[in-house]
């Protein structure tokens, strides 16, 4: 992906005839394309996440608000509301992988393509 943003955003510079417009085309419908299993992926984890906390939400419903002494006693389900962790999928740590990140993705590319624009003339690119 940073490859082809990096190809489309060279062509945005270098449009001077019709081969360098198709360049910046070409490039964005492949950054595009990549885009999409990027987007499923960020999609499916925060399925999983909503999955997981309203599971979370329904056992501590049941064993505290209904009579069921039963399951109040079970240890591993106080434990398990007893730490309440919550699923967070990230990418080695660095950044979480959810709904936010094709927004993420995106607002990172429309930054690089304003530095390189405020930096053009000063390298001639």
């Amino acid at each position: 992906m940073p490859t082809c943003f990096a190809r489309a955003t060279l062509a945005i510079f270098s449009i001077t005839d019709f081969k360098s417009v198709i360049n910046v085309v070409f490039y964005g419908l492949v950054s595009v394309a990549i885009a999409i299993p990027l987007f499923r992926i960020a999609t499916a984890c925060s399925r999983c996440i909503d999955k997981a906390n309203e599971f979370d939400d329904m056992v501590f419903s049941i064993i505290y608000h209904k009579n069921t002494e039963h399951l109040a006693r079970n240890t591993r389900l106080q434990l398990h509301i007893l730490n309440r962790r919550k699923i967070k999928f990230t990418a080695f740590g660095v950044f979480d992988v959810d709904n936010g990140l094709l927004g993420k993705v995106i607002v990172t590319g429309i930054t690089y393509l304003v530095i390189m624009l405020q930096l053009k003339d000063q390298f001639n690119l």
